[in-house]
């Protein structure tokens, strides 16, 4: 199956969450402050690299007296009372010129606090550092991950491997390693395992898209992956 392209996957799951927009409730104070807390440590990172271009043009909307439900790069849904933040669409925040940035990976610790998360997009964003696998935890809802094009390093926490409702997860172009195998069976449901170096098998009867195209990541993309439609494990270019 051809790959599914990064934005329209994304587009995709973000315009189905916006479906159920509503006008009539607000995002949850908790999940505003705690967005509002995360363009505050993104500011102060690009500060700290003398970064000449801080004010994140999209995120302007991002304010204390708005609903965050109405705030760019931000979807809810309101089949609940406050509505819930349900997609962030946080891929290439930073400006082009502005690449080489380092972007630590605390600032994502705030996002970690909004537990109704679906889909998180924080692809292109040059942020480095270890993959923050105990905040993940906290986010049980996710269908659609995507950390490409950062520089996140060492092995991928176990964490992920326990995110049950996950369908598309795309790791590529960091700095991971690893070699991830998977066993799938006939049970129905269909039974896929899944195994990570110093990880216990896990099951991802989800998930459908797998990218973990890296410089040290292994595995076979041809055979015995069960239901995963799309798996990449091809090194990336230079």
């Amino acid at each position: 199956m051809a790959r599914p392209t990064h934005l329209l996957a994304t587009y995709f799951l973000y315009m189905i969450l916006n479906l159920s927009f509503g006008p009539s409730l607000c995002c949850p104070q908790d999940q505003r402050e705690a967005l509002l807390q995360f363009k505050s440590l993104l500011v102060a990172d690009l500060l700290r690299n003398n970064s000449m271009y801080t004010s994140l043009l999209d995120l302007e909307s991002w304010n204390s007296s708005s609903d965050c439900c109405q705030w760019k790069r931000v979807a809810c849904h309101n089949h609940s009372s406050p509505q819930q933040v349900t997609g962030l669409i946080l891929f290439y925040l930073i400006p082009l010129l502005n690449l080489n940035t380092a972007v630590t990976s605390d600032v994502l610790t705030p996002l970690f606090r909004i537990r109704s998360l679906m889909l998180l997009d924080i692809s292109g964003n040059s942020i480095q550092g270890d993959f923050p696998g105990f905040g993940f935890a906290n986010l049980t809802n996710l269908v659609h991950l995507d950390m490409s094009r950062n520089g996140f390093n060492g092995s991928i926490p176990p964490q992920l491997f326990q995110l049950k409702y996950l369908q598309y997860l795309d790791l590529s172009s960091n700095s991971i390693e690893g070699t991830l195998s998977c066993h799938s069976d006939s049970l129905t449901p269909p039974k896929q395992v899944f195994r990570w170096p110093s990880i216990v098998d896990v099951e991802l009867r989800k998930l459908v898209a797998l990218n973990l195209q890296n410089k040290s990541v292994h595995g076979d993309s041809g055979k015995h992956w069960g239901l995963v439609e799309y798996v990449n494990f091809g090194i990336e270019p230079e």
